[in-house]
């Protein structure tokens, strides 16, 4: 895995120098979007053992913790590492990593990743005894 994301920095490093030229040309700014859910749980996904609705709600919270700390840690690695040990079931770890290598590089270290909103599916809307984890963040170099 570790192989891969060194695959991952490459790949970030020759987006950006896209990234830089582009702006170089127009002078426009860019936003760059990535999206992904987290822990997946209950009968639905495969969990027949789940117990009940605030059990399971409360299981994707503690669960999907230690992967948003990863993250507002603004370290891949870290995210990498946590994945592999919580095995959370997470959509989107590699734009998760891809987004979090690029936005380093771009911004030369300078900024930091902010948790703006977290919530559970069933917040939302109920689908029996199923959730899903999501999180709002930001990245800013201000």
């Amino acid at each position: 895995r570790l192989n891969d994301l060194n695959k991952g920095y490459q790949i970030c490093e020759q987006i950006k120098k896209a990234i830089d030229l582009y702006q170089q040309q127009t002078g426009k700014r860019i936003v760059i979007i990535s999206t992904t859910d987290y822990t997946h749980y209950g009968p639905g996904y495969g969990q027949n053992n789940a117990q009940n609705l605030s059990a399971n709600e409360e299981y994707a919270r503690v669960n999907d913790k230690s992967i948003l700390q990863s993250i507002l840690s603004n370290n891949p690695e870290q995210l990498l590492q946590t994945q592999q040990i919580t095995q959370n079931s997470m959509c989107g770890l590699w734009p998760s990593l891809i987004i979090m290598i690029l936005s380093r590089l771009l911004n030369d270290n300078k900024g930091q990743w902010n948790l703006l909103s977290y919530n559970v599916s069933s917040e939302v809307m109920k689908r029996g005894k199923d959730v899903c984890g999501f999180a709002s963040l930001i990245y800013s170099n201000t």
